[in-house]
């Protein structure tokens, strides 16, 4: 049987194999010839030499024998294996791209469309589709896109399933389509990656990584809302990492109202910051509870120590940067949330990346109040 091959790879592997058996194949012929006149006796003394000889051999041909089953047994494991390197040269298509073969045009065409959405504005248009797991899909993305506008980011930070991860299951049984479709899904992937990623990262990390992924996507209320919080979060966190009584009132009083207790909490760095020596009041981080006016006090303090010993190394600077930080979002955000901004859209988006690098920087990077 011949075999015509594409790819002369394979040809010349198949080749060597065939090659290989008939080589293994011809062995002596120890068969006695019978093309003999027996009329004479020169031919007769020749018939007994040979049968003695056969006699003589007839130990050695049993050994033969056992030698030939093991080159049968070599021969097939060669065959198999050079068989296996053929098949590996040859591309096997996949089931998952059968499945998305077999799907109608209107359905790829609607999820197309809506992975070009998600993709460029996390948003989905559509979730309805004949096909189940197209349908299904778009459900999961819909549900992230949700999360992500209502910055409810906790959703990702579960131990077990996830919508990221149900979404790249989804993905991942559709398989692949034609080069646009391929496109837009990687494209998918790598967003919700990303969102995995930062999931397991820490609460300033992860404002930093999503307030760039807003951005990028033109979402900037929701990335400089997440910013602003992360801002006073980072100063309450830092307080109450300098002794267990502060971290207990911080924790009993000011997360009863996390979002005021935040903007109280850059209230007070600013004072400490900017303040002269001639003015001894301190804005208070618990506002309204004059029972732990001491607790304030006692924050005050080890923010100043902080404070100079950046001081001593000469780089004092950060915590102005800081308080520049705090009161130049706040601005933005209020504008934004109002409508009163008046500045260039472009040059804003510029604006709030530095300031979120700057944020990353001090707070995550160098860890400016850390004690």
């Amino acid at each position: 049987m011949e075999f015509t091959f594409k790819d002369s790879k394979s040809e010349k592997l198949f080749k060597d194999v065939e090659k290989q058996e008939l080589n293994n194949n011809i062995i002596e012929d120890d068969i006695i010839d019978t093309d003999f006149d027996f009329e004479k006796k020169e031919d007769i003394k020749q018939i007994d030499e040979k049968i003695s000889i056969k006699i003589d051999i007839s130990k050695d041909k049993n050994d033969k024998k056992e030698n030939l089953s093991s080159l049968q047994l070599k021969r097939i494991e060669s065959k198999q294996n050079a068989i296996l390197e053929i098949l590996e040269a040859f591309p096997t298509p996949k089931v998952s791209k059968i499945k998305l073969d077999n799907l109608k045009d209107n359905d790829i065409e609607k999820l197309k469309l809506n992975l070009e959405l998600f993709n460029s504005k996390l948003i989905i248009l559509s979730n309805t589709s004949e096909n189940k797991h197209i349908n299904n899909l778009l459900c999961i993305l819909q549900k992230i896109s949700e999360y992500l506008y209502s910055n409810s980011l906790n959703i990702f930070m579960q131990k077990s399933k996830t919508p990221i991860k149900d979404a790249l299951a989804e993905i991942d049984y559709l398989g692949m389509g034609d080069s646009e479709l391929n496109t837009l899904f990687d494209k998918t992937i790598l967003i919700l990656n990303d969102i995995d990623r930062l999931s397991q990262k820490n609460i300033f990390e992860q404002s930093y990584g999503y307030s760039n992924l807003m951005i990028d996507k033109g979402l900037v209320l929701n990335a400089v809302t997440l910013f602003n919080e992360s801002i006073g979060l980072y100063i309450t966190q830092s307080a109450k990492s300098q002794s267990e009584k502060i971290s207990e009132y911080i924790s009993l009083v000011g997360e009863s109202n996390y979002s005021k207790f935040n903007s109280q909490a850059k209230d007070f760095f600013i004072n400490i910051v900017i303040k002269d020596d001639k003015n001894a009041n301190t804005v208070p981080m618990f506002l309204n509870h004059k029972v732990v006016k001491e607790i304030d006090i006692k924050i005050e303090k080890k923010f100043l120590n902080i404070l100079r010993t950046w001081s001593n190394k000469g780089d004092d600077g950060v915590f102005k940067r800081y308080v520049y930080i705090i009161k130049r979002v706040r601005l933005i955000r209020n504008s934004l949330a109002h409508g009163n901004l008046d500045i260039n859209f472009r040059e804003l988006v510029k604006e709030v990346k530095e300031l979120n690098d700057d944020f990353h920087y001090l707070a995550i990077k160098k860890n400016i109040l850390k004690r």
